[in-house]
């Protein structure tokens, strides 16, 4: 397959995905991984459209690919995180969503997350004090979650939107 074709299977994933056509979107991406293994961005996308469906054990499997392709991928690291904090395997995402901090210590919305297992799991101290690292260190993250609909919102975005609302 062609570079040409390659950019067309990622135009048409694109298109799909600002129509919020989630499953043909992933098609589309799905065609470029079958050709091109190693391409870690139409794995990322998969990863992303999965995510949106809620299919999270297959989101994490297409994350692991990024991070496995691309290990300095601080996004790779917090969506794998997301995706296992979704099916409560809390040990792995809070390792990943710390490799995220890690690779890009202003990655708001890591925290944010980490924050919500914390308080999900009775730590209310330490999800507090996530909270105002965010809000004293990311201002533009809190301007980013002024949203007129939340409910169209990934659901990571719109859990980060009820914690800072509170």
């Amino acid at each position: 397959m062609s570079l040409e074709e390659i950019k067309e299977l990622s135009k048409q994933a694109r298109e799909r995905i600002e129509n919020r056509q989630f499953t043909d979107a992933e098609y589309f991406f799905k065609k470029i991984t079958k050709l091109d293994k190693t391409n870690w961005q139409a794995w990322h996308g998969r990863g992303l459209c999965f995510k949106r469906l809620e299919m999270y054990e297959r989101a994490i499997y297409a994350f692991s690919k990024v991070v496995e392709l691309q290990p300095e991928s601080a996004k790779a690291c917090y969506n794998l995180g997301f995706c296992q904090s979704q099916l409560d395997k809390l040990e792995d995402a809070l390792y990943n969503l710390n490799k995220a901090i890690n690779l890009d210590s202003s990655y708001a919305i890591a925290r944010v997350i980490k924050a919500w297992i914390y308080l999900n799991h009775n730590n209310e101290h330490t999800a507090l004090k996530l909270l105002d690292y965010v809000r004293q260190k990311n201002p533009e993250f809190m301007l980013n979650l002024e949203v007129e609909n939340a409910m169209d919102e990934p659901k990571d975005l719109q859990i980060a939107i009820e914690l800072m609302k509170s």
